[in-house]
C-alpha cells in the first residue's frame, strides 16, 4: 500500500515537472517571437509540446513559427493536428482561421471559404464575429469569382467595426467586380469611405506656398505601392523614360518596400526616388511639402500600398488620381483623375466621380511590351480545323454570369473550344468547368488551366485564336497582351470605368465590332468572328502593327499628351480656378 502511494507521488511530481518545463519552453518561445526570430521560436515550442503533450497552444504556435520561415505545409500539418486532438476546444476557431490563412495564401480559396466558415460558427457559440475574419472570408469568396458574396461580408465586417480599413477598401474593390452593384450604390460606397477616413483629416490642411508660375518648371510627384513587377510599372514606366526632363521633374514615392528589376529600372528613369515605406502618413505628407512637389499623382487608389491619406492631408497644391483604379477614389482632396471619353464618358462617368476628370485624346494608358513575349504565330485554327476561344482574366472577375455567357457561345459552335487560363484554386477549376458544361457546353469544349509561370503564360496564347473578355469588370493588361500576341478580344460594353476599359481600347484600335452592347451582340460578334478564318488570320498579323499605328505603345507622344494634361491643371490652380 505504502509502495503504491510513494510511487503515485513520484509520478504526480514528474507530471508537475513535465508541466513547468513545459510552460517555461512556452514563454521562451514567445519572448523569441517578440525578438523576431521564429527559428528559436519554433525550437522552443516543439520542446514545450514535446515536455507535455496536452499544450496545444504549443502546438499551434509552432504553425505560427512555421508560416514565418514560409513552411506553409507544416504549419498546416500543426493546426490539422490541433483540431484532430480538440476539435471543438478553444482554439479551434483560430485554427480554422489560420488554416484558412494558408489556403488563401496558396490560392486555394475554396477551402479557405470552408475554414473560414467553420471559424465563423465557432465565433457565433460566444458572441459576435470576428469582423478581420470576415473581411478574410470576402477576400477568398472574392478571388474566386463571387464578388457579391463578397461584398456582403464586407458590409458585415464594417458593421461591427465601421473604421476597418481594409474592409473599406476591399468593398469599394469587390463592388466594381459585382454583377448586381449599381453605380450609383458603388459611388456612394466610395464618398461614405471618404466621409469615414478622410474627412477627419481636413484640418491637418495648410495653405500652399508653391509659386503660382503658370508656366515654369513643374514638380510631379507619383506615389505607388506598386513600383516593382506589376501591371502598373509596364504603364507608368513609358512616362518616365519620356517626360520633358526641361519642364518636370518625377519624384517617385515607393510606399511598399518590395524590392526587384523593375524597381531598379525606374529608380534609374526617376528624377528623384524616394523610399517611403517605413514613414507613416504625417511624415509621408511633411514629405512631399519639403520636396515641393506640385502636382501629387496617385497611381494606387485603393489597392494594396495606398496612402490615400497621405492626399487626404493636401500636401500638394494639385492632387491627381491615375492608373491604379478604374473608378474614383471617392476624395474631396483628390482635384482631378485621368481618364479618356470612351471609358468615362462625361455624361455618365463625371457625376459618379468625386474628381473632375481629365481626358487623354487617345486611351488612358500606353503599353509597354513585355520584353518576353514571342513573335506571333500562325492562326491555330488552320491547323486545329476548330477555334479556340481563351481568358486571361484573373479569376476574380470570372463570375457564374460570365461563364454562362461563355457557354453560349460554345453552345452556338459545337466546334470550338475554350481554356480558360490561370485559375489557381484547384476546387474552382472544377467549378468553371461544371458551370461552362451545365450551361450549354459540351466536356471536350472546355479546358481550365491552374497557374502557369509568365513564360507559359505567353506560350499559351500560341494555342488560342480568340480571347473572350469579362464583366463588369474587363481586362485591361490582359487585353494589351492578348492583341500584342496577334488575339483580337470580344468584350461586353458597361456604363463607365472597369466595364468600358476593353472598349476604350479596341475603339482605339478601329476595332468597334468586337464591342458588345448586351449578351445577345456578344455572342454574336463571338460566332461571326469564329466564322472568318480569313478575318481572324488577317487580325493575327496586323494587330501589333495596329496598336503601333494608333500610338498605343508610343510612350513620347503618350507623355506629351499627359504633360498637357498636368500644365492645364497647374494653370488652372495658377489663375486661382477650382478643378
Amino acid at each position: 500500500m505504502l509502495g503504491k502511494l510513494l510511487r503515485g507521488i513520484r509520478e504526480d511530481h514528474s507530471r508537475a515537472d513535465r508541466q513547468k518545463r513545459s510552460a517555461e519552453a512556452y514563454d521562451q518561445g514567445h519572448a523569441a517571437l517578440a525578438r523576431g526570430d521564429a527559428a528559436a521560436a519554433l525550437g522552443h515550442f516543439r520542446a514545450a509540446a514535446e515536455a507535455w503533450g496536452d499544450n496545444l497552444e504549443a502546438l499551434a504556435n509552432q504553425a505560427v513559427c512555421h508560416a514565418m520561415l514560409l513552411q506553409n505545409s507544416e504549419a498546416e500539418r500543426c493546426l490539422a493536428e490541433v483540431l484532430r486532438r480538440a476539435p471543438e476546444g478553444p482554439l479551434a476557431a483560430p485554427a480554422h482561421m489560420n488554416l484558412g490563412n494558408l489556403a488563401l495564401a496558396g490560392q486555394r480559396y475554396t477551402a479557405a471559404c470552408r475554414h473560414y466558415e467553420a471559424a465563423l460558427n465557432f465565433d457565433a457559440r460566444s458572441g459576435p464575429p470576428n469582423p478581420d475574419l470576415l473581411n478574410n472570408l470576402g477576400i477568398a469568396e472574392h478571388r474566386r469569382g463571387f464578388a457579391d458574396r463578397a461584398v456582403s461580408r464586407y458590409r458585415e465586417a464594417l458593421a461591427l467595426r465601421p473604421t476597418h480599413q481594409d474592409a473599406a477598401s476591399n468593398l469599394l474593390f469587390a463592388l466594381q467586380h459585382a454583377p448586381s452593384a449599381t453605380p450609383a450604390g458603388t459611388f456612394a460606397a466610395f464618398r461614405a469611405w471618404a466621409a469615414t477616413f478622410e474627412a477627419p483629416l481636413a484640418h491637418l490642411r495648410k495653405p500652399h506656398g508653391n509659386s503660382r508660375d503658370p508656366d515654369r518648371h513643374l514638380r510631379i510627384g507619383y506615389v505607388s505601392g506598386d513600383f516593382f513587377k506589376h501591371a502598373v510599372s509596364n504603364f507608368i514606366e513609358p512616362v518616365l523614360r519620356n517626360h520633358d526632363r526641361a519642364a518636370f521633374t518625377a519624384v517617385c514615392y515607393a510606399t511598399r518596400a518590395q524590392d526587384d528589376e523593375q524597381t531598379a529600372a525606374l529608380r534609374a528613369l526617376a528624377g528623384e526616388w524616394r523610399a517611403v515605406a517605413a514613414l507613416d502618413d504625417d511624415a509621408l505628407a511633411a514629405r512631399v511639402r519639403e520636396d515641393g512637389i506640385d502636382i501629387l499623382v496617385d497611381l494606387s487608389s485603393h489597392t494594396v500600398g495606398h496612402r490615400l491619406l497621405v492626399f487626404a492631408r493636401k500636401p500638394a497644391p494639385v492632387q491627381m488620381t491615375w492608373l491604379g483604379y478604374p473608378t474614383t477614389t471617392g476624395l474631396d482632396s483628390m482635384d482631378y483623375r485621368i481618364s479618356d471619353a470612351v471609358s468615362d464618358p462625361p455624361e455618365v462617368a463625371q457625376s459618379l466621380h468625386s474628381e473632375r476628370l481629365l481626358y487623354l485624346p487617345r486611351t488612358q494608358w500606353c503599353y509597354r511590351p513585355d520584353p518576353i513575349a514571342p513573335a506571333v504565330r500562325e492562326l491555330p485554327a488552320l491547323t486545329t480545323g476548330h477555334v479556340t476561344f481563351g481568358s486571361f482574366n484573373n479569376p476574380a472577375k470570372v463570375n457564374d454570369g460570365v461563364l454562362k455567357l461563355w457557354a453560349r457561345v460554345l453552345a452556338a459552335l459545337p466546334e470550338a473550344r475554350l481554356n480558360v487560363v490561370s485559375v489557381g484554386d484547384p476546387e474552382s477549376r472544377q467549378r468553371m468547368a461544371d458551370t461552362l458544361i451545365g450551361n450549354g457546353a459540351a466536356p471536350r469544349q472546355v479546358t481550365v488551366t491552374t497557374t502557369v509561370k509568365l513564360d507559359e503564360f505567353w506560350r499559351i496564347r500560341d494555342d488560342i485564336d480568340i480571347v473572350l473578355d469579362a464583366h463588369p469588370y474587363n481586362g485591361t493588361t490582359t487585353t494589351f497582351e492578348a492583341l500584342w500576341s496577334g488575339l483580337p478580344v470580344i468584350t461586353l460594353a458597361g456604363a463607365y470605368g472597369a466595364a468600358r476599359s476593353a472598349t476604350s481600347i479596341l475603339t482605339a484600335l478601329g476595332l468597334s465590332e468586337l464591342v458588345a452592347a448586351d449578351e445577345a451582340a456578344y455572342v454574336a460578334a463571338a460566332v461571326k468572328l469564329a466564322g472568318d478564318l480569313p478575318r481572324l488570320a488577317e487580325l493575327r498579323a496586323s494587330l501589333r502593327q495596329r496598336m503601333t499605328d494608333a500610338g498605343l505603345c508610343d510612350g513620347p507622344r503618350f507623355t506629351r499628351e499627359l504633360e498637357a494634361l498636368y500644365r492645364q491643371a497647374w494653370r488652372n490652380w495658377c489663375g486661382g480656378g477650382a478643378p
